[in-house]
């Protein structure tokens, strides 16, 4: 009885690699090195063949426990900026939180912060600082809670929708007139 051989050829085990960097086939494919013309055709092909989706699942396990990044994370992560309340960004008189006193989950809400300092006007080389401006740009909440709720399965990118009800279809007769 002849055994069959299991393993994955050379573009094979290149477009395994090339597919973890963005999870997009057609791109993995070319980057392989197959025809950029069959790309996208071939890329789908190689995801349907088992030892290919097996070495697929088999690498992203491994990089999942090398980089300790996992679906449960990368959700944890997105629930942060998801269900953030602003009120956590600043103190009870109003002003802006020092970033080592907010809490955790609105520190990695933050995509960016920015601290101006503002000048009177000069008066010759002298200038004097009167404040300071501070911009945060947080996640976008929505965006975050879309993925959330797409990853749970809540919303649904189909609809099939049937109907049932019964169909009625009118017929119209007329009497033929003999001319009276």
């Amino acid at each position: 009885m002849k055994q069959k051989q299991s393993a994955l050829t050379l573009k094979q085990s290149r477009f395994v690699q090339e597919y973890l960097i963005d999870s997009n086939a057609t791109q993995a494919a070319i980057r392989a090195g197959y025809s950029k013309k069959t790309a996208g055709q071939i890329g789908e092909q190689n995801l349907k063949k088992l030892e290919i989706a097996k070495a697929i699942a088999e690498a992203q396990k491994g990089l999942e426990k090398r980089t300790e990044v996992t679906q449960e994370r990368v959700i944890q992560e997105l629930a942060c900026s998801a269900f953030l309340d602003i009120k956590d960004l600043f103190e009870d008189d109003g002003s802006l939180k020092l970033v080592r006193d907010m809490p955790e989950s609105v520190r990695r809400s933050i995509a960016g912060l920015e601290v101006t300092e503002i000048f009177d006007r000069a008066d010759g080389d002298q200038k004097t600082a009167i404040g300071l401006l501070k911009r945060v740009k947080l996640i976008d909440k929505n965006d975050s809670l879309g993925k959330i709720g797409t990853n749970l399965g809540m919303f649904k990118t189909q609809v099939k929708i049937e109907d049932t009800t019964p169909k009625t279809i009118i017929i119209r007769e007329s009497k033929p007139t003999d001319g009276k």
